[in-house]
């Protein structure tokens, strides 16, 4: 099996497109700042405050947890990590930490092993799935080493440990080792039996120890072969090291080598062989199940919970103590490293006095329920339930991110109390007006947060919020109306539906009988549809009426013909969209009620599906989520990927995943999306990344117009945006003697101009006009904005 290095797809391919299927930005471009502010002072033209954003159209930006690093990687003052979130660096001299995800360039997130190899200079990346990224320069790209991810010969692949001799890497995996050799780039050989082990038994780590390479095989034991042997694939060339020279038998997973003795565990107990000869004895190290051991130098470092043991070269042992689970170390004269699941990597400072943290900012951990967005503010709700009804038991607070702050994360150890609502969030909701976000506990209440900051505290017991098991709500459900009513759904409870109303800040309770509510969306006439988990949904309206109940309507939709006429009673996902219509995502694609007004009449029909090629849409799949943009083009999150279609459902627009986009995983949990910006935000199974849209929310005036970027560089190849319009405008692009250059139509409040006239050839650098106005004339805007000469 041999296969030189992939160079990665992004760094080929870039990424496609919303439309044009040329290539997106890759990383976060910080166009104009200084330069254009001085062209825009110059010119006269003003720059809205909101005009901040964070990335061009169409560029995607990842939002990863780099909390819990798994190991490190020492690269001369530059320390490499590991952590769920990809990869990030940390200079020990500038102190400066960079990430590293699949939005520039790596192949997914989560890495299971990283080795560094000092004679090429090349880190080595492994995954789960067997794939190896591989670069000398993070800030240059990956190439790919996919020989063990593309083997049929085994489903599980995960690549363990790394480690090299000469001109050849080592790798532990699930199934045995394999050796790459890293000067020809190719794969030489691959061991799958072991001595007289059964074939395919993994391989827990490698160590590389005199002349020969150790293997740990849990209960199999410790395997040893001579590294100069002339074919390792063959069983008859390991020897079993448990059991013969002092070393006990028992279950091994962890190997270390220092410069002075290589170690093993056994079982709890740890084992030491002293410069490579002799007997094993056994290490003076208090029996532990450690979680990890690694050698550095001549220093040995062990670690087990929130505790790291450290025996330095001369026999003296430290302990060092965290907050947080610990996941790796470094260790050496001068310094210590840890990484864990609360500070993130911390440097201990004169051995363990003190500490300093550094690691990317970024939420504080990758889970997804729920989120939230609006007004350049985003929300998560990590991990509040547990199935469809049981409570997680996650005590990680909530997180959110506003771009002069930055992230924020909000535990009981800052400003949640343990006797409020402090855990199991899985529910939020943004109501851009008020630039509010209400949050939603799977337990204990909701919280109200303006700017960042909590105003409003409800729970069972200081409120009218009603309560179910142990004074408990588990609120499955928010939203805001017209009226600045907020509903909550619960389950477990007395009454399934709470409403806070505005006009006397009280809650009010509703029971609706058989309705076990999971989510809640609100048409334009005031009708509530909840997903009534497994049996479909349930639309109630109140009438406006609070504390009345006699005119309280109403009605259950399921697959019954004339009844909902849904394709699966199991639905996930609602939302409603710019016309009023309801979207229903469902076990077995999308349903849409065209006529939400008439649900109580008679003349109510059956949702519908969108056909696409002569088939339902998504008729197949599940679908978690659905999003609505400033076009009301709809945005599908499901198992499969990430889907766009048009407004009405018809056509495909684009179809996201892991192998043609930055996407963390196919599997896409959540979606939101701020109108005010069209970023939108993908909650995936392994955390959360963003792509730039097209489209923003339509404005009531067309008076904030701008265009971005302003000015456009003259090597600029990506999208020009006509930002804040009135919705869905005709967009025309002239010079300053009024010749008209190009015609766009607006998605929602923003057009996307490449930058050329009717004819299809690039503009000459100079002072333009972007002016809109609907189609009565009304609403009228203009932005002037500068095309500069490619520099010299």
């Amino acid at each position: 099996m041999a296969l030189a290095l992939q160079k990665s797809r992004y760094l080929k391919n870039k990424h496609m497109r919303m439309k044009d299927s040329r290539p997106y930005a890759l990383a976060i471009a910080h166009v104009w700042r200084e330069m254009s502010l001085l062209v825009l002072i110059g010119l006269g033209l003003a720059m809205p405050g909101f005009a901040q954003r964070i990335a061009p159209v169409g560029a995607w930006t990842a939002y990863p947890s780099h909390n819990s690093p798994k190991q490190l990687a020492k690269v001369g003052d530059v320390f490499f990590a590991i952590s769920p979130g990809g990869l990030f660096t940390y200079d020990r001299v500038t102190k400066k930490t960079k990430s590293y995800s699949t939005v520039e360039g790596m192949s997914q997130v989560d890495p299971t092993a990283i080795y560094h190899d000092e004679r090429s200079g090349k880190t080595f990346i492994g995954f789960s799935d067997g794939m190896l990224n591989v670069c000398t320069n993070p800030d240059d790209g990956f190439d790919f080493i996919s020989d063990i991810q593309r083997s049929l010969l085994f489903t599980t692949k995960s690549v363990n440990k790394l480690t090299s001799s000469g001109k050849f890497l080592y790798i532990a995996t699930e199934f045995g080792v394999v050796i790459y050799d890293i000067d020809q780039d190719e794969t030489r050989s691959t061991i799958t039996k072991i001595g007289d082990n059964p074939s395919g038994v993994a391989v827990r780590d490698l160590i590389l120890a005199g002349d020969s390479i150790y293997a740990a095989m849990d209960n199999h034991g410790i395997w040893r072969a001579a590294i100069a042997s002339t074919n390792l694939t063959l069983p008859s060339a390991w020897t079993e090291v448990t059991g013969h020279n002092g070393l006990s038998r028992g279950d091994c997973r962890l190997l270390a080598k220092t410069t002075l003795a290589s170690y093993a565990q056994i079982g709890d107990t740890i084992f030491q062989r002293n410069g490579g000869i002799g007997p094993w004895t056994m290490a003076p190290i208090p029996n532990q199940k450690w979680s990890a051991m690694t050698g550095w130098g001549g220093y040995l470092a062990l670690i087990y919970s929130t505790v790291l043991r450290v025996v330095e070269p001369n026999g003296t042992q430290y302990l060092a103590f965290v907050r947080g689970k610990l996941s790796s170390s470094y260790v050496d004269s001068s310094m210590v490293l840890t990484g864990d699941s609360v500070n993130g990597l911390s440097i201990w400072l004169g051995a363990t006095d003190s500490f300093e943290t550094a690691f990317p900012a970024g939420p504080y951990n990758n889970k997804v329920t729920a989120m939230a967005a609006g007004n350049q503010e985003f929300y998560v709700a990590p991990e509040g339930k547990a199935g469809s009804s049981a409570p997680a038991g996650n005590v990680d607070g909530f997180w959110n991110y506003r771009p002069q702050e930055g992230w924020h994360r909000f535990n009981y150890d800052d400003e949640l109390s343990r006797d409020s609502v402090w855990a199991e969030f899985a529910r939020c909701t943004y109501h851009v007006k008020d630039s509010v976000c209400y949050m939603g506990s799977w337990n204990h209440g909701v919280i109200r947060l303006k700017a960042g900051k909590i105003t409003h505290v409800w729970t069972p017991m200081n409120s009218k919020l009603n309560n179910g098991i142990g004074n408990s709500i588990r609120i499955s459900g928010l939203t805001v109306d017209k009226d600045e009513n907020v509903w909550a759904t619960g389950i477990v409870a007395d009454y399934n539906l709470n409403v806070f109303s505005s006009a006397d800040s009280i809650w009010h309770p509703y029971s609706i009988p058989g309705m076990y509510p999971i989510g809640i969306v609100i048409d334009d006439y005031g009708n509530k549809w909840i997903n009534n988990q497994g049996n479909g949904l349930t639309v109630f309206n109140e009438n406006g009426t609070f504390t009345v109940a006699t005119d309280d309507k109403v009605k259950n939709l399921t697959t019954e013909t004339g009844r909902g006429g849904l394709p699966n009673n199991t639905v996930y996902a609602l939302a409603k969209d710019l016309k009023g219509q309801i979207w229903v995502g469902t076990l077995e694609g999308i349903a849409v009620f065209a006529n939400p007004s008439a649900v109580f009449n008679a003349t109510f029909a059956d949702a519908s599906c969108p056909v696409i090629e002569g088939y339902c849409l998504l008729r197949d799949q599940k679908v978690n989520t659905i999003a609505v943009d400033g076009a009301n083009r709809k945005w599908i999150g499901t198992n499969n990927g990430l889907f766009l279609v048009n407004p009405q459902g018809n056509k495909l627009l684009q179809h996201f995943t892991t192998e043609n986009s930055p996407l963390f995983s196919d599997q896409i949990q959540e979606l939101q999306i701020d109108q005010q910006t069209g970023e939108i935000f993908i909650g995936t199974a392994s955390g959360i990344v963003s792509l730039m849209g097209e489209a923003i929310g339509g404005k009531s005036t067309s008076d904030s117009l701008y265009v971005y970027p302003n000015p456009v560089q003259g090597d600029y190849d990506g999208l020009i945006a006509i930002t804040g319009s009135f919705k869905d405008v005709e967009v025309k692009i002239t010079t300053v003697s009024g010749r008209l250059v190009r015609a766009i139509n607006a998605l929602g409040g923003q057009a996307m101009w490449d930058g050329k006239d009717t004819d299809g050839n690039r503009v000459t650098p100079g002072i333009y006009l972007a002016m809109v106005a609907d189609k009565e004339g009304k609403n009228a805007g203009i932005a002037k904005f500068v095309m500069l000469e490619i520099n010299p």
